[in-house]
């Protein structure tokens, strides 16, 4: 039933988040039909040394062979290469040359690492070309209004029949949009977003800081590994999303351009913590190999990062984002079926990411059309795993828990097998044997308190030479069932040998004791055995009692007890005698 409610959570809040990034996206076409990309053209500069002044100068020549694009999604994948994309401002509704200072245009991807605009302004009888700086190569200069991807105000007098150019360059993936739309309807799109973004992300710290309050309640290293992996995914994820430039824009702009790191170091954690919830060595010791070459390689993409190499260290980030959930999952399920205790919710977490993640790569070597949903699918799915990870976490315990209660159960019953006459179903010898040397440590506070009897049947070696073992076996049985309906739960009824009983008695002085022993003597003198064979006769015992003394040792106690027995029988049986009194 957990499972599908929570199930139920992350499609939940997958298609609350699909609905607002849909939503937002649909709010900025929706007014008309302003997608750059239909009508755009677009330049691949592998060298990257083509400028600007080069391409206006060759504008009216096929010196640059501009082609056309034709689809919304510019989709250039992982490379390295400069792309030069231009369009003209008539391309689209005559409104736009009118009041262009009203539009905004944006490039719906918060990764690009420089955006160039050009674009040409009337001035008076000639035209110029205004430069507008984006992307987090040039911090603190940029030209965008200050959203989590760029975003630029277009200025007034464009000249609508020169293009406008941009030259986009990027580390990580070139998947993006560009659009044009009105500026007031732009903000309902950023609160819709910035909502989507901010409650996934609120997610990911309350779980985070729950748990950092159970690894210090714990001290479980497993929380700390679970905590650092949430702490760097939820910075990488900030990050690449760019919602840290709605806190702090230039802060947002430069982790930007370390975030990958972050991404190395979480799979770190993820690592650590699969090692420790799955225990890797016990479970699946093939699988240490590649976690310990996993760990050389984020060790090698933090250094690449370091050194300035951020292209080949996407690469490698891509490389383990999608190796690591998939190594995760199988791991999990292996270890599963090995038997180890492993919460369901940590396979469905890792099954969703794994998921998600497949499809941001796709969108990132651009064999799955970028969108906003598509580039924020593996956001929405590490909050959905923060929570489900924090599941399987207090799901452990339980488990945990409720295997503990099992062994303990299970020890509980071969204890009391061991302790048990299968017989008879009272205590048996060694039992006996225990209790006494309990009472030995404890002599000084129960002296007085506590008492003893032995229960003999009378002349039952004849009775099982005339009738035979089966049915001395229901006499037997039948003198335990009196017993026990005769003294308190807390007194231990025991069968020491073949026929004898003993029943030790605490919190009672000898008096009552030997009363309870006069009524067991009598109810078994009235226990019919007809049903066994009709010419059974009356089955009797004889009882020995003493009462625990001062300065009287457990020894001295017992011996006492069983002389009172021998007593009881030596002077006729079917008796119960006191020690140092008459026949009761």
């Amino acid at each position: 039933m957990k499972t599908k409610i929570i199930i139920g959570i992350w499609i939940g809040m997958m298609i609350l988040n699909g609905w607002i990034t849909v939503g937002a996206t649909a709010d900025i076409n929706n007014k008309s039909p302003l997608m750059v990309g239909e009508t755009a053209q677009f330049l691949v500069d592998p060298s990257g040394e083509v400028v600007f002044e080069e391409m206006i100068a060759h504008e009216d020549s096929d010196f640059f062979e501009f082609q056309n694009h034709g689809s919304r999604v510019f989709q250039f994948g992982l490379t390295k290469d400069v792309h030069w994309i231009r369009f003209k401002a008539n391309d689209f509704d005559k409104k736009i040359t009118e009041t262009c200072d009203q539009y905004l245009l944006y490039f719906d991807y918060s990764g690009i690492e420089s955006v160039e605009l050009y674009i040409p302004i009337q001035d008076r009888e000639k035209t110029r070309y205004v430069q507008f700086l984006g992307g987090f190569r040039h911090p603190g200069i940029q030209d965008e209004t200050g959203y989590i991807f760029p975003v630029f105000r277009l200025p007034r007098n464009i000249d609508p029949e020169k293009y406008v150019y941009g030259k986009v360059e990027s580390i990580y993936s070139k998947n993006f949009s560009i659009g044009l739309v009105e500026e007031t309807y732009f903000s309902r799109t950023q609160h819709l977003l910035l909502m989507s973004l901010s409650f996934i992300y609120g997610a990911m710290l309350a779980m985070m800081f729950y748990n950092m309050v159970l690894y210090f309640a714990m001290k479980d290293k497993m929380y700390l590994y679970y905590v650092g992996y949430i702490l760097f995914m939820t910075i990488y994820q900030m990050s690449v999303t760019g919602i840290l430039k709605m806190v702090n824009f230039n802060l947002g702009e430069v982790l930007e351009l370390y975030t990958l790191a972050a991404t190395f170091v979480a799979i770190v954690f993820a690592l650590l913590f699969a090692w420790s919830f799955i225990n890797l060595p016990a479970f699946v010791p093939k699988a240490k190999y590649p976690v310990y070459g996993s760990f050389c390689i984020c060790g090698v993409g933090i250094l690449l990062v370091l050194s300035g190499n951020q292209y080949y260290a996407n690469g490698l980030a891509y490389l383990m984002g999608t190796a690591l959930p998939f190594l995760l999952l199988t791991t999990a399920i292996t270890a599963y079926y090995k038997g180890q205790i492993i919460s369901k919710y940590y396979i469905i977490a890792t099954a969703v990411l794994f998921t998600t993640v497949i499809a941001y790569v796709l969108r990132g070597l651009g064999y799955l059309e970028h969108n906003l949903v598509t580039a924020h699918a593996v956001t929405a799915s590490v909050g959905i795993e923060s929570i489900l990870l924090s599941f399987a976490l207090a799901d452990r315990i339980r488990l945990l828990r409720k295997h503990r209660e099992q062994a303990d159960q299970r020890a509980t019953e071969l204890t009391h097998i061991s302790m048990t006459d299968s017989l008879t179903g009272v205590f048996n010898r060694r039992y006996f044997d225990t209790a006494l040397s309990k009472l030995q440590e404890n002599t000084d506070r129960m002296k007085n308190r506590v008492a003893l009897i032995y229960i003999d049947i009378d002349f039952f070696k004849k009775f099982n030479d005339t009738y035979g073992h089966p049915k001395g076996d229901c006499v037997l049985r039948a003198l335990a069932k009196v017993i026990r309906k005769n003294i308190r739960e807390e007194d231990a009824a025991c069968r020491i040998g073949g026929e004898e009983f003993a029943v030790v008695f605490y919190h009672i002085d000898e008096n009552k004791t030997a009363q309870i022993a006069e009524r067991i003597r009598e109810n078994f003198e009235k226990t019919d055995f007809s049903d066994i064979a009709p010419k059974i006769p009356t089955v009797t015992v004889s009882i020995g009692v003493a009462g625990l003394r001062n300065d009287e040792t457990i020894e001295a106690w017992v011996g006492r007890t069983d002389e009172a027995l021998y007593q009881a029988k030596a002077t006729g049986r079917n008796r119960v005698v006191v020690s140092g009194e008459e026949t009761y």
